[in-house]
């Protein structure tokens, strides 16, 4: 007879483990000390053999009886169970350990001799910031065009023309390897499909910005002598801009309610519902917001409007400052501080990308897939915005700043 879940159920450990059968060779093993595992016997080239479904508390009666009847349709074709599926545990160990990750990071330490430090850092945060966290810790033989052309979507749409490039040819490299290393299969390369056409084109309009050092030190000069001759308010909002490269709109309704000068951060939710965004003040910051403070501490905004003081500063302020110390819009735009502080942070002082990216307030994922939000990694973000605001004024300051120094001297080191 077969077994019901009433038998189950009604059995209790003996002095000796015995066995209740459902027939077939499947049977149900009550150990002495209450375990309760599924087994079953059958015989292969004569010899009698015993295979393991697992304990009734993660099998049900139900699924033993379908493993069983696998097993048996495995025997009906002449195939061992227990060698097939011993194999199984094998290509699953095997995928684990020949991940996307764990591929390219050979081969990129292959290369590594052949490159410099700058290019090798410019690879790992291409590819930690916008291929690992999506594909990462996938098996590299699992992984199909479809898989690479969403990866490369993700960045056509965010505008970086040139990192596309080099990353389609990495990824390329990459399978390439995984091909002569026999992680893969030549027709099993789903590299030899990519160009740069295969990706579909979005239009994204590129924001004017300033991000190398040496243009960098141009503009906060042109900066910082605004105030000379411009409005103070609009003054100090564009000298804080560089420090906290929040979007314009942000910063522009920024109220003195959501500014923790003790704590030296600045919170606010730029909608009803969003994640809060946190953004630590340097000392920089602070001295400029204190500065401010005198002239409209007693409105309800940090910037309020240069006639009614009820409401925020023109969302023209900032393009007209940046005109009248000579950046037309096709030079530098206010949304243009936050990839003047991306672009530098990531290649000159090497910042990871999951301290920037919650700092600009993007949604990105770490190589788990769980999403990193704004108020991750805080501590790390206040040193990173310190030492931001150091940098900046080192290299202002600086009649002729030796830039190889400055990277040095201010670069992340974990």
């Amino acid at each position: 007879m077969k077994l019901s879940a009433v038998q189950i159920a009604k059995s209790k450990p003996q002095a000796k483990d015995y066995k209740l059968f459902d027939g077939e060779g499947l049977f149900l093993l009550i150990r002495a000390n209450g375990g309760k595992l599924w087994r079953m016997k059958y015989r292969f080239n004569g010899k009698e053999k015993l295979l393991s479904f697992g304990s009734l508390n993660d099998i049900s009666l139900k699924e033993a009886r379908e493993l069983k009847q696998s097993a048996r349709n495995l025997l009906s074709k002449g195939i061992d169970p227990a060698t097939y599926k011993q194999s199984l545990k094998t290509d699953a160990a095997e995928a684990e350990k020949n991940t996307l990750k764990l591929v390219a990071l050979e081969y990129f330490d292959h290369k590594r001799q052949k490159l410099s430090p700058r290019t090798v850092g410019g690879i790992f945060s291409r590819w930690e910031r916008h291929i690992l966290p999506y594909l990462g810790d996938t098996p590299i033989k699992q992984i199909t065009l479809q898989d690479l052309l969403g990866v490369f979507d993700k960045m056509k749409a965010l505008g970086i023309a040139e990192p596309v490039r080099k990353a389609l040819s990495e990824v390329k490299s990459v399978f390439v390897h995984a091909v002569i290393t026999g992680r893969i299969k030549e027709n099993e390369n789903p590299g030899v499909y990519l160009s740069g056409g295969i990706v579909p084109e979005r239009k994204t309009k590129h924001m004017a910005a300033v991000t190398s050092p040496e243009d960098v030190k141009a503009l906060l000069e042109r900066i910082y002598s605004y105030r000379s001759h411009g409005a103070p308010i609009v003054g100090n909002a564009l000298r804080l801009l560089p420090l906290v490269f929040v979007r314009v709109g942000d910063l522009r309704e920024a109220k003195w309610s959501e500014i923790d000068f003790e704590r030296r951060e600045w919170r606010f939710c730029a909608d009803k519902g969003e994640v809060e965004t946190i953004v630590p003040l340097s000392r920089q910051a602070v001295n400029i917001l204190e500065e401010v403070k005198i002239f409209t501490g007693q409105y309800e905004h940090v910037f309020p409007g240069a006639w009614d003081k009820t409401k925020v500063m023109s969302n023209n302020a900032i393009r007209k400052a940046l005109q009248t110390i000579g950046y037309s819009g096709d030079r530098m735009t206010g949304h243009g501080f936050r990839a003047m502080a991306r672009t530098i942070l990531e290649e000159e002082l090497r910042y990871p990308y999951q301290y920037i990216e919650p700092q600009l307030s993007h949604k990105v994922r770490d190589p788990l897939g769980r999403a990193y939000n704004r108020t991750t990694h805080i501590e790390a973000r206040q040193e990173m915005m310190q030492t931001w605001a150091d940098y900046l004024d080192e290299l202002r300051a600086s009649p002729n700043p030796d830039l190889k120094a400055l990277r040095e001297k201010y670069k992340y080191r974990g």
